[in-house]
């Protein structure tokens, strides 16, 4: 058989029609359950709460009709590919292995990570360390950084700086800028402009070898300013590696040392396991440099994590 052998099924005209009213039926599904949640919050502030309560009522309504929002738009585009029973933000993405959680509590009742690990994470997002969280390609890691992501209020200031498409945990965020960058953009530009903003995070979806230096010199000039960002790598030392080895093409190996060793970052390490889910393997941070110059990397003690 030849190529010119395989031809394309057609869409008849039943098939349209039926696609055009499953487009019409979500359409008008996602306008009423929106028109729902404006009433239910504005029910509630009509009533004499005072002003700071409608305030927080009016951060959750944001919140609700951008996670309605999004939702339907995935499932409208990943229509096949959703179970009922999981969130259809990732459905489908990854495999045989089924629609993966996107909420801390999601990942702690799939067994991707265990309770007290989801607290640690929570722990040093709350102090603004930078995570990095790395592994092997589909295990895990987007998935574990939106999560992240929700954990943080909607009035912190973001810039999200990607090479395709955003996040979709800082989509419908108000306090979000966004730069989209390419092969062509100078990117110690591009990070300059983000700091320049004064953002409470910067987060890069999947960080290039060529952004490396200019995302952790960022933060180590800007204390104030959190990190998130993955990388691909299958072991930590791999991971320390990497960054150390793409900054030294720019600078001194004990300059890049010190950059890592100042800016602190928290590593987090992703697999899949036997049965290809994904799986928190361990979660390291770097603690500085020790007397003779070298990246101090303390582990969190699997059995203490387990055990919480």
């Amino acid at each position: 058989m030849t190529d010119t052998d395989i031809i394309a099924p057609r869409e008849d005209a039943e098939d349209r029609e039926e696609r055009r009213a499953r487009n019409s039926v979500m359409a008008r599904l996602e306008r009423d359950v929106l028109a729902m949640l404006d009433e239910m919050i504005s029910q509630f502030q009509s009533e004499p709460i005072g002003d700071e309560p409608r305030e927080y009522l009016d951060a959750l309504r944001v919140l609700l009709k951008s996670q309605a929002t999004a939702y339907m738009s995935y499932l409208r585009s990943h229509r096949d590919g959703l179970s009922s029973t999981t969130s259809p933000m990732y459905a489908g993405a990854f495999g045989p292995a089924g629609p993966v959680p996107t909420t801390l509590r999601g990942l702690i009742e799939a067994r991707t990570m265990a309770t007290a690990q989801a607290a640690r994470l929570a722990a040093y997002v709350s102090d603004r360390r930078t995570l990095l969280i790395f592994g092997d390609r589909a295990t895990g890691k987007s998935t574990l950084l939106n999560a992240l992501l929700e954990l943080l209020p909607l009035d912190e200031r973001f810039v999200s700086i990607e090479h395709s498409d955003h996040l979709p945990a800082l989509k419908e965020r108000s306090f979000c800028v966004q730069l989209s960058v390419n092969d062509n953009t100078d990117i110690e530009a591009v990070f300059l402009k983000a700091m320049k903003m004064q953002p409470s995070r910067i987060v890069v979806g999947e960080l290039h070898a060529d952004e490396i230096l200019y995302f952790l010199s960022a933060l180590k000039s800007h204390r104030e300013c959190g990190g998130f960002c993955t990388v691909r790598a299958d072991s930590v030392h791999r991971a320390v590696a990497k960054l150390l080895r793409q900054m030294e093409l720019h600078v001194s190996a004990a300059e890049a040392r010190q950059i890592v060793g100042e800016t602190r970052p928290v590593l987090v390490h992703m697999r899949s396991d036997e049965r290809g889910e994904p799986r928190m393997a361990a979660i390291w941070a770097v603690e500085g440099l020790d007397a003779a110059g070298e990246i101090v990397l303390h582990e969190e003690p699997a059995g203490q994590i387990l055990e919480a």
